[in-house]
């Protein structure tokens, strides 16, 4: 599961991470195509048998994927966008039809909270900005009410914004708790160059 456009380190994460029989968190270093390898999981997971729900886009980030999901083919239907403006019909009608829907966390804990998006069929959730995952945020509130019901979709989490782990006594092991996740694969800047020669250096941790 590798575009021929992608760098060496890019294939390398994405033959990494792309199984749906795992959960797991990505750490990157800034400036490493992170978009990118979103997109490639994305267009890998779009099917209208599946319901994939990317959360913690911002706006401009929304655009951006749907854009890059275009370019590359994923265009019936695409990224489709929840807004607040959609009522509770509509989204549960989205929801339904499958495929990938992008989410705030405001929106989705509510819909979870009222049953209005079936948990139970959803086959996986991608996070983005995973360094913003706390105890007290909604996204991790959001985890548990997923996993109360879903034990067999994945979580994907992806930063790369690696700086805001290093807050606090233990915050990237407190943030896998957070994403009920146990895989962690760290690729920072200086490693790009190893993985270019086809070696890697990532680390696994349980």
């Amino acid at each position: 599961m590798t575009s021929t456009t992608l760098l060496p380190f890019q294939k390398l994460i994405l033959s990494t991470v792309h199984s749906t029989k795992t959960s797991d968190l990505v750490v990157m270093a800034r400036g490493l195509g992170l978009r990118r390898i979103v997109c490639e999981l994305l267009q890998h997971y779009d099917s209208p048998t599946s319901l994939v729900l990317l959360l913690n886009a911002t706006p401009s980030e929304e655009s951006g994927i749907g854009d890059e999901l275009g370019i590359m083919g994923c265009r019936r239907p695409g990224l489709r966008i929840v807004t607040f403006e959609m009522g509770s019909k509509e989204r549960q009608d989205l929801y339904r039809q499958g495929g990938l829907i992008s989410i705030t966390s405001r929106i989705l804990v509510v819909d979870m909270l009222l049953s209005d998006i079936p948990v139970e069929t959803i086959s996986g959730i991608i996070v983005l900005h995973a360094e913003r995952v706390t105890p007290q945020s909604t996204e991790a509130f959001i985890i548990r009410l997923y996993r109360q019901k879903n034990t067999e979709g994945f979580l994907k989490a992806f930063s790369d914004e690696p700086e805001h782990m290093t807050v606090g006594f233990s915050p990237l092991k407190d943030i896998m708790k957070e994403l009920q996740v146990r895989n962690v694969h760290i690729y920072p800047r200086f490693v790009t160059k190893v993985l270019f020669m086809h070696i890697s250096d990532v680390w696994k941790v349980s």
